[in-house]
């Protein structure tokens, strides 16, 4: 993206059509960082966009709103499932759960890679956007492929399965203590007869 504040020209590189589009802010368009409403002074270059052109906006060529999505510098914590790794090319796709959007992060050599990571983890990741892509600042496995491949319900019934089966071990050995107790009960007994 870049802009010019005197003459309020922007072109943008538009990643549907693959070409440059050019387009006009002026003082009614209405700027947006997020939910909040700011001034054309935080159009930078290399930011992540949205625009939107009304009909009376479109035929002069004049954007209705611009929402910034991403400026360079800033960090985002994806939290999803791993659709994709390419370790030469340092390369990670993650299905992230809050939008369902699929983000590419750019990893290299100084990133952590934990061990663990393989296509289907679910795994937390925090990158920066650069004005081109998002870079890796942090990786972390959150779980394996099967627990991440579950449905809620499936995680719920393995949580309750996991939970029942330390349970039982639990009963067993109280059993276990009882029984014993039981038994040195009865062996007493027996003494205090046979004396």
């Amino acid at each position: 993206m870049s802009f010019n504040r005197k003459t309020g020209d922007m072109v943008v590189q538009d990643q549907l059509a693959g070409s440059a589009v050019k387009f006009r802010v002026d003082p009614q368009t209405t700027i947006k960082h997020g939910d909040a409403k700011t001034t054309a002074s935080a159009l930078r270059p290399g930011s992540l966009i949205a625009v939107k052109f009304s009909p009376r906006s479109r035929s002069t060529g004049t954007a209705e709103e611009v929402s910034i999505i991403a400026a360079p510098g800033t960090s985002f914590t994806y939290f999803g499932r791993v659709t994709h790794i390419d370790l030469r090319s340092g390369l990670l796709a993650i299905e992230n759960q809050a939008d369902g959007k699929v983000y590419d992060v750019h990893f290299d050599s100084s990133t952590r890679i934990p061990q663990n990571l393989t296509v289907g983890s679910q795994v937390t990741a925090v990158a920066m956007f650069r004005g081109n892509d998002y870079v890796a600042q942090s990786i972390e496995v959150n779980s394996g492929p099967d627990r991440a491949a579950m449905s809620e319900a499936e995680e719920n019934a393995a949580a309750t399965a996991d939970q029942d089966q330390a349970n039982g071990k639990h009963q067993k050995k109280a059993r276990s203590k009882d029984d014993r107790s039981k038994s040195n009960s009865k062996d007493r007994d027996k003494d205090d007869d046979q004396q």
